[in-house]
């Protein structure tokens, strides 16, 4: 018998679309009631996807590449998993939302170095709210807020994602879009 590939456990892009259509429609309704890392959230501005003061549409036209739908533990692990990350490794999240696939890089794999990258802002302040939460605060993560499409706010990103900042190791970049957004990238 033929073994289950690695990626069996990952849903489809139209499991995708349909999960971020719920969540989008039920974001005020739905609270976030798991322990992610060690801290426990309960409040619904955790599990928002979006500044609830801004209209659905506006928000929309901003997520560019895709909306922020958070991305299953199960899938951030795999996702690492598959490319090997470890010791050495640099890491980027690409639309890295609250930044949970950013602390399981650090915490899980032990990344060398790991950044994310959103297009809203409060999405990396959120991130780097849950960031400031941890004692000692780990000097190896940093949030960065910028449009990956807009080549004066990313160009320095590219490169830098591109370099492994001339150390030994290598370079690992996540993202959990939809395929309509990886193909823009």
């Amino acid at each position: 018998p033929q073994q289950p590939s690695a990626l069996s456990n990952v849903p489809s892009d139209e499991q995708i679309r349909s999960q971020s259509s719920d969540l989008l429609q039920n974001a005020s309704v739905r609270p976030n009631t798991q322990t992610t890392h060690g801290v426990s959230s309960s409040s619904s501005a955790d599990s928002e996807p979006y500044d609830p003061g801004m209209p659905m549409d506006a928000y929309l036209r901003m997520a560019s590449l895709s909306p922020w739908v958070p991305c299953p533990d199960v899938v951030a692990r795999r996702m690492l998993d598959v490319a090997r990350a470890g010791g050495t490794t640099v890491h980027y999240d690409l639309g890295c939302g609250d930044g949970r696939v950013n602390f399981h890089a650090l915490d899980t794999y032990a990344v060398r170095r790991t950044t994310g990258i959103d297009i809203d802002p409060s999405m990396i302040r959120r991130a780097d709210d849950r960031l400031g939460r941890r004692h000692p605060r780990p000097a190896n993560v940093e949030f960065v807020a910028a449009d990956l499409l807009d080549d004066a706010q990313a160009s320095d990103l590219w490169t830098r994602m591109g370099s492994s900042d001339s150390s030994p190791g290598d370079t690992v970049i996540t993202c959990y879009f939809v395929e309509e957004a990886l193909q823009k990238i």
